[in-house]
């Protein structure tokens, strides 16, 4: 994982990091500051140190990388580049897939679910991303709307282990479609699963967590009709790039 990518979780999980007087500095709310993450800072630290103040134009978190222009065609960061790349040679491959199973148990409010995952979609802009090729360049675009829509599943006699694998494995078209989709099954007894997949070439395992702790607080504020208290997303990963 290189810095770019450990302040861009630091950032998503609303944790704030400067460098003073030559010393690593962290703000983080409580319960953000993950094992995983933490381990990534201790093994990290002096690069950290180096590379904070090189782009650290003044003092308040959200000016310490520069956010670019959403205006035309958007480069990639390395690692998209090799998922791009991948993605050509194998057409169709699920193994560049992120997937994800949430058991959930008790009453559940469907129209406050679907309302936090399209929240959740408006947060993060890798959520709504497609990319294309031009003149054998790959770039990115960032879309307003991906017109998402949670899929309804019945099990029909099948077990939900091949109805997951069936959803999760259905292949992403990077190009024309969004490479987010959630869908549910409902089971007897008030019994849920919640099943969503992404592209790698938009995230990793550490965001995916990242992302489904924000949908719980997200639906938590949907069904209570309270407002959002998640702290905005002011660098988004395409700023890297």
């Amino acid at each position: 994982m290189t810095v770019y990518d450990i302040v861009s979780k630091l950032n998503s999980a609303g944790i704030k990091v400067w460098v003073d007087d030559g010393q690593l500095k962290l703000k983080a709310p409580k319960g953000a500051m993950t094992k995983a993450l933490k381990d990534e800072i201790v093994a990290n630290k002096s690069e950290l140190i180096q590379f904070l103040p090189s782009v650290q134009a003044a003092t308040k978190q959200e000016d310490i990388i520069p956010v670019v222009s959403r205006d035309g065609d958007l480069a990639l960061s390395y690692a998209q580049q090799r998922m791009w790349f991948l993605a050509q040679l194998e057409p169709g491959n699920t193994a560049y897939h992120i997937r994800t199973a949430l058991e959930i148990s008790g009453e559940l409010n469907v129209d406050a679910l679907q309302q936090a995952i399209k929240k959740l979609i408006n947060r993060h802009e890798s959520l709504r991303t497609t990319f294309s090729e031009i003149d054998g360049i790959p770039s990115q675009t960032i879309h307003q709307d991906v017109g998402f829509c949670l899929q309804f599943h019945t099990l029909k006699g099948s077990a939900i282990e091949e109805v997951f694998t069936a959803f999760v494995d259905d292949p992403f078209d990077l190009t024309s479609s969004a490479l987010f989709r959630a869908g549910l099954v409902s089971q007897e007894n008030n019994k849920h699963v919640l099943m969503i997949a992404m592209h790698h070439i938009i995230s990793d395992g550490w965001s995916a967590a990242v992302m489904v702790r924000e949908l719980s607080s997200l639906y938590a504020t949907s069904v209570s009709g309270e407002a959002n208290t998640l702290p905005p997303v002011n660098i988004q990963y395409v700023d890297f790039a």
